[in-house]
């Protein structure tokens, strides 16, 4: 036995049903004597206000507000404070990675020397700054590489370093780097040279590098 079309119930409806049909507004539920102001208290109650008293702040929180911007009054920022045009801001931290022996050294003191007397580099601009190169391999070969540098104008530490453990030099660090900033103004670049020799017992990986940032 056939069904006619008439019979067989309409299994693929043509439209969807709105599943909010059946949601009914409901107004507040307010008695005779309640009033707009009554209301508002009652709202107000509940309801945590989106600006808050900026006196209640704690310092820390505070001065991050003041770092706090909408994002629609950000704009570009074409004059980046660039200590090497392209290639190294200040304020910034960056690591040169490459296997032994392949120039790293070489290529930071150049750097160094080039930043520190303000003369531009691989065709980009340099800002002359003060620079404080540490020198943790040191040794003679380091001291010839510096002397065959053309008058150079760059502080030089050459003595063994820790900055990672309880054995961590950082602390005497800061404070001749203090010392230094003092008598001849804050340094904008700061070489770290290099990176196994000022870890400690730490590993050269991640976890490493992450405790010397710290």
């Amino acid at each position: 036995m056939t069904e006619s079309p008439s019979d067989t119930p309409d299994r693929y409806p043509t439209t969807v049903p709105d599943p909010f049909d059946h949601i009914i507004p409901v107004e507040p539920v307010r008695s005779a004597k309640t009033t707009d102001g009554d209301q508002a208290k009652l709202i107000s109650a509940n309801v945590v206000p989106l600006r808050g008293d900026i006196a209640k702040l704690k310092s820390k929180a505070r001065s991050l507000l003041e770092h706090a911007i909408y994002a629609s009054d950000m704009t570009t920022v074409l004059d980046r404070p660039y200590l090497w045009k392209g290639w190294l801001d200040r304020g910034t931290l960056a690591a040169i990675y490459a296997p032994p022996n392949t120039g790293k050294s070489f290529l930071m003191l150049s750097v160094s020397h080039h930043i520190a007397k303000g003369l531009d580099l691989g065709g980009r601009k340099v800002r002359k700054s003060r620079v404080l190169y540490l020198a943790a391999e040191g040794g003679a070969s380091f001291a010839n590489r510096v002397a065959a540098l053309s008058e150079p104008e760059f502080w030089v530490l050459t003595h063994g370093l820790t900055l990672t453990g309880p054995r961590s030099d950082s602390a005497p660090l800061v404070e001749l780097v203090d010392h230094l900033s003092a008598t001849g103004g804050k340094f904008d670049l700061i070489v770290i040279d290099t990176l196994s020799r000022v870890l400690g017992e730490a590993e050269e990986d991640q976890k490493g590098f992450n405790d010397l940032v710290k």
